[in-house]
């Protein structure tokens, strides 16, 4: 809460400020900066939010590395890190990618840093070894402080449900390490732990490396999900669309005018046609009078929800529709199980206007290709 505080306070200082200032270059900065902490808080939301759920969702695996994983990590920290007088330091040695959800995995590292930063109240350091166990197969990620420590007799008892020592401090839930071992033992790892009272504490967390078999599975997964194809640069797509020599039609399907807006705005000046609905019925309207080259799809809307939708979509045109699903809420279980069966692109909200744009080439290019 602290974290996002601290960013919500950039955000509506630098608004402020550029409000007050009749400055082009200083209301730029002021652009920038809350673009740089949006962009911080929907990650840090999209990580908080997970530490709710007991279970690692298998969806969404992919081989990657570990060190990489952690700089994005820090990234979200290091703010406060400083502010709390914490080094950080990194120490990776070169190690073969680990076959995770990496979402899931930076969750487990986020509540190693936040315990480690509660160990220090006063200051101290944190460092971090990254190194290759190539007996067993497995990765190995120290996150080591210089803290309080942990007593002998709670050692046995930090990974259990609801033990915490700081709840009274208001420092936390006593779930954040027994959902990080859940999650970590999905993946067939492990997380060990020594501590000494006054010097510190190091948690290390085990994963299995990256494997042979589960490369051709990404592969094939690969030449699936046009999440994973290859982006289209600008110039192969005016080369292409050049070539095709018509216009591209896009559906937006979102019960928020504000959202269709700034769609209004991504295809500006665009050699595209744009449609709007409203809600799902309407959506069934004009989609069952023509056809759409990409309809973006809002999960939540009255009438009828986005999932339900896309399927009679799909029976009304006798094939699958390239439908991009997007929404401010966490995707459930149950619906990235379908995403999942139908290799259905997702984008949350709020989103970039480079991170839409990228994926609509990439549909428009490849579904005109095959």
């Amino acid at each position: 809460m602290h974290e996002f505080n601290n960013i919500l306070g950039i955000i509506l200082g630098r608004a402020e400020l550029g409000k007050m200032k009749d400055n082009s270059e200083l209301r730029n900065k002021c652009f920038e900066a809350i673009l740089i902490s949006g962009a911080k808080a929907k990650k840090l939301i999209e990580n908080l939010s997970q530490f709710s759920t007991s279970k690692a969702n298998q969806t969404g695996l992919q081989a990657i590395s570990i060190e990489h994983l952690i700089e994005e990590v820090v990234s979200l920290i290091d703010h406060d890190f400083e502010r709390a007088n914490i080094a950080i330091e990194i120490d990776a040695k070169k190690a073969p990618d680990v076959f995770i959800n990496p979402t899931k995995i930076q969750q487990v590292f986020l509540n190693m840093f936040i315990n480690a930063k509660h160990a220090m109240p006063n200051g101290g350091k944190v460092v971090i070894r990254i190194w290759d166990d190539k007996t067993k197969g497995m990765q190995m990620i120290s996150i080591k402080d210089t803290g309080s420590g942990i007593a002998p007799e709670n050692l046995e008892r930090i990974f259990q449900p609801y033990f915490s020592t700081k709840i009274k401090e208001g420092k936390g839930s006593g779930l954040g390490l027994s959902i990080s071992m859940d999650i970590v033992r999905e993946y067939k790892g492990d997380i060990l732990v020594k501590s000494e009272l006054g010097k510190g504490s190091e948690f290390t967390v085990v994963l299995p490396s990256h494997t042979e078999a589960e490369i051709v599975v990404e592969k094939q997964i690969k030449e699936e999900n046009i999440n994973l194809k290859s982006d289209i640069s600008e110039a192969d797509f005016k080369v292409f669309t050049e070539k095709v020599s018509r216009k591209f039609s896009v559906l937006i399907v979102d019960d928020e005018k504000d959202i269709r807006d700034i769609f209004e705005f991504i295809f500006e000046n665009k050699n595209f046609e744009i449609f709007y609905a409203g809600d799902g019925l309407s959506a069934i309207e004009i989609c069952s009078k023509r056809s759409f080259d990409i309809i973006f799809l809002d999960i939540m809307m009255p009438k009828m929800k986005g999932t339900e939708l896309y399927f009679k979509l799909k029976s009304i045109m006798g094939k699958k529709p390239n439908v991009i699903f997007i929404s401010g809420f966490n995707l459930s279980d149950d619906l990235k199980q379908i995403m999942d069966n139908e290799n259905l692109p997702f984008i949350a909200k709020p989103f970039h206007f480079e991170a839409i744009w990228a994926l609509v080439k990439k549909i428009i290019y490849y579904s005109n290709k095959e």
